[in-house]
């Protein structure tokens, strides 16, 4: 499903409300895993931002551009922690290995946010979902794709 989002606030609530959706849904074999596609300033870590709300993740969300990954505990509800990576700057199976990202998905109460994940494609296991971002034809607006399976 595609969504028009004006503004920041709203990026954030719809971040939030697959959030929610995720925790109604609950837990599965393997941790939740969102990967997120767009350009820069496409409003991928706006929305994260959102998603950490919706599922009641405690902490600031900041982009992890440079230190690669963050992690946010979650003190209620099915899942107990959300990590967010930016995969940017990874290239190698060993990358990956060091971030502990394999021993990370085998749990089922976490949830991983991943931007640029086409950086290491074929590195990440797979039952991801993809999210879309892209810039809208107006200053504030963006285009954002959400599969059906996440709201």
């Amino acid at each position: 499903m595609v969504y028009l989002s004006s503004s920041s606030a709203r990026t954030k609530a719809l971040g939030s409300r697959v959030g929610r959706a995720l925790v109604r849904q609950g837990l599965g074999r393997r941790a939740r895993m969102l990967l997120f596609r767009g350009e820069l300033g496409s409003g991928k870590t706006t929305f994260v931002q959102g998603l950490a709300q919706g599922l009641g993740a405690h902490g600031r969300v900041q982009s992890p551009t440079f230190i690669i990954m963050r992690r946010m505990p979650i003190p209620r509800g099915p899942f107990r922690n959300l990590f967010h990576f930016d995969a940017y700057r990874l290239s190698t199976r060993a990358d990956i290995r060091i971030l502990g990202i394999h021993d990370i998905v085998k749990k089922p109460d976490n949830v991983l946010a991943v931007e640029w994940p086409e950086v290491v494609r074929g590195l990440l296991p797979r039952g991801a979902h993809y999210i879309r971002f892209a810039h809208g034809r107006r200053a504030n607006e963006r285009r954002i794709t959400i599969p059906k399976i996440l709201l």
